[in-house]
């Protein structure tokens, strides 16, 4: 929803949906959302290069989760039956969890602010 001109879900830009407010006298002006003109500014680089310093992005941030993921099994803050017959303890579970949790963090920021422009190697000009 971050990067599509209507705030569109994954599942609105399949179905080409939007939402419409049925009776426009009963909406407050919050409920309003405007069309975003931002991401066809020809300032921004192209979306290629855009898409193409998203997937390094991700790809770098990949790459962190698996050294953290070493990491960790190599400092013993995993159980050595969870790395080899997993039997993961609630602690266990709890490590990868947060790791997990934090590598799609990185992925979401990185698709949000790459896509607007603003990640080192495709951000837009300075005005």
């Amino acid at each position: 929803m971050l990067t599509t001109r209507r705030s569109q879900a994954v599942h609105d830009l399949l179905t080409r949906s939007t939402v419409q407010i049925r009776d426009a006298s009963k909406a407050g002006p919050k409920q309003f959302i405007r069309e975003r003109t931002e991401f066809d500014s020809p300032v921004l680089p192209s979306r290629t290069r855009r898409a193409l310093v998203i997937v390094a992005y991700i790809v770098v941030f990949t790459a962190l989760y698996a050294a953290a993921a070493l990491g960790i099994m190599a400092a013993g803050a995993v159980t050595l039956a969870c790395l080899t017959d997993d039997r993961c303890t609630r602690g266990d579970e709890h490590v990868f969890t947060i790791a997990a949790a934090l590598w799609m963090a990185g992925c979401i920021v990185a698709l949000a602010l790459g896509w607007r422009g603003r990640l080192y190697g495709a951000r837009r000009p300075r005005a």
